[in-house]
């Protein structure tokens, strides 16, 4: 049976959610990390070899997950090795002991508040039409109703709003340790990669808070009936205890009697007994200007709420814990972590089983770092829309254009790409001499000129007339092209609002 990308539920390789949660982590790392100061090129390399790279050529879900798994363990090592302090989020797991503890709280204070909801009149008299035990009756319909109308509709999450008063509660985020590293660029790496990594793991484990908090609320109810079950019987053994009834609405057993046969009737029906008449009633109907009612003797009323309670509250409940303690196992099983920006486990996927389009870059007049080098692949990427595997190969410094080292002669099976400097001032002598060797020296048509911008566009930024300057220096390169039928690519690192035509 074939399974959406991202969705964990093959027999084969069962990951764990601690395993998904560090991938989402390294994820987030890895788009934050622009300089390659945290991870570099070479830790992501030695990373997926030592995780199985490279992949067969049509890996399956259990293979993916396994190799993700593998590799986000090893990059976390290496983070953590690195920077101990900023990365000390990664390790740490949700704040489940938080939610355990406002459970117990919750489910004490339900339990202490049904003990005490039996509603006693004058002279240890119970009111038989007490409030607060119908009411968890009431309630209790509700909201049986309600779960069974969202069970099958099928939802499965609730908004950011609905959560938002547990997020405290249940988030990992407290603060440990990140911005606490020297650098003000690596600190501000650490701290958009936990942001953006804490927002995409509320998000992917919504499905999961959703199904905590019902599981909670349902406990919270059943310990409330289980506790004012136990709390008459523990009264009763005690003391003796009246049944009487008052009532602003009802004024005599007649009308009474029919509300007590809904309500209690099922009850009475499962011991054998019948609802007392409506003679019976009226004896045991105290008013506060009349007499003195001694009522009758309360066991029976106390059997019947209790069964009442257990019918249509303990069993409703019980059996809607087991419903959301299913969906949240399904949860666990089923994260679509892929899902969240899916072009980079694309990429990941294709250079790691080599179907991305690969590129053998001949920079020219340009030194790149890491940085550098991702924001061109990033750049590439988007405007071929899929994934690239680069190759950068050695500078060829200026007055090498017609004599290229020997190793572009090594490169048949991958296609070459010049890669130049925006900001130069195109020259034929140069810049065109040196793309006119590497048509002699490739054994196939160079697909494209690759200019970074990154340079010209961090000089030009905040200037008034900056994009006038960037249309003129691009009409400026592609007229020195004009005579080659050659695409032109521009790429830069700066973000795309700050370039003339939004290229990444």
């Amino acid at each position: 049976m074939d399974v959406p990308p991202g969705e964990i539920r093959t027999p084969s390789f069962r990951m764990k959610i601690d395993a998904i949660r560090k991938i989402v982590a390294i994820q987030a790392i890895e788009q934050c990390d622009n300089e390659g100061e945290i991870l570099s090129d070479s830790d992501l390399r030695e990373a997926a070899a030592i995780a199985g790279a490279p992949l067969p050529k049509s890996p399956g879900d259990s293979e993916i997950d396994s190799f993700f798994s593998e590799r986000a363990e090893l990059l976390s090592i290496r983070a953590l090795t690195k920077f101990p302090k900023p990365a000390q989020w990664i390790e740490e797991r949700s704040g489940g002991h938080r939610f355990g503890l406002l459970a117990l709280g919750l489910i004490a204070v339900a339990s202490v508040l049904g003990f005490l909801s039996n509603e006693l009149g004058p002279d240890d008299k119970i009111n038989i039409l007490s409030f607060p035990l119908l009411g968890i009756l009431a309630w209790s319909l509700l909201i049986s109703i309600r779960e069974v109308f969202l069970i099958f509709r099928g939802r499965a999450s609730m908004s950011e709003g609905e959560v938002a008063w547990l997020r405290p509660l249940l988030s990992t985020d407290r603060g440990s340790g990140a911005g606490e590293n020297e650098g003000g660029d690596e600190s501000s790496s650490w701290e958009a990669a936990k942001s953006l990594y804490f927002r995409r793991w509320t998000s992917l484990t919504m499905p999961r808070l959703f199904a905590k908090v019902k599981i909670l609320f349902h406990t919270v109810a059943l310990a409330l009936a289980v506790s004012a079950i136990a709390g008459m019987y523990l009264k009763g053994l005690a003391n003796e205890y009246r049944a009487v009834w008052e009532s602003t609405f009802f004024e005599d057993g007649e009308a009474l009697r029919p509300f007590l046969s809904g309500v209690l009737g099922p009850a009475a029906a499962l011991l054998g007994d019948e609802i007392p008449s409506t003679e019976s009633l009226d004896r045991i109907h105290w008013k506060a200007d009349e007499g003195e009612v001694v009522g009758e003797n309360a066991a029976q009323w106390i059997h019947w709420y209790a069964i009442t309670l257990f019918l249509f509250v303990i069993l409703p409940r019980g059996f809607f814990i087991l419903v959301w303690q299913w969906k949240d196992h399904r949860f666990r099983r089923t994260i679509r972590y892929r899902s969240v920006s899916p072009g980079y486990y694309e990429h990941l996927i294709a250079i790691s089983s080599g179907t991305s389009r690969e590129f053998t870059l001949i920079p020219y007049g340009l030194e790149l770092g890491d940085g550098e080098r991702r924001a061109i692949e990033r750049g590439l990427e988007t405007h071929l829309e899929g994934p690239v595997a680069l190759t950068f190969e050695n500078p060829v410094a200026f007055g090498e254009e017609e004599d290229l080292p020997e190793f572009v002669s090594d490169h048949s099976e991958t296609a070459l790409v010049p890669l130049l400097n925006f900001a130069s001032t195109p020259e034929k002598e140069t810049h065109l001499a040196l793309v006119q060797s590497l048509e002699e020296k490739s054994t196939s048509p160079l697909p494209f000129l690759l200019l970074d911008a990154t340079d010209f566009d961090r000089k030009s930024e905040g200037l008034g007339d900056a994009k006038q300057r960037r249309e003129d220096r691009e009409n400026a390169w592609r007229y020195l092209l004009s005579e080659k039928p050659l695409e032109l690519v521009i790429v830069s690192a700066l973000p795309p609002t700050t370039t003339a035509h939004g290229e990444v």
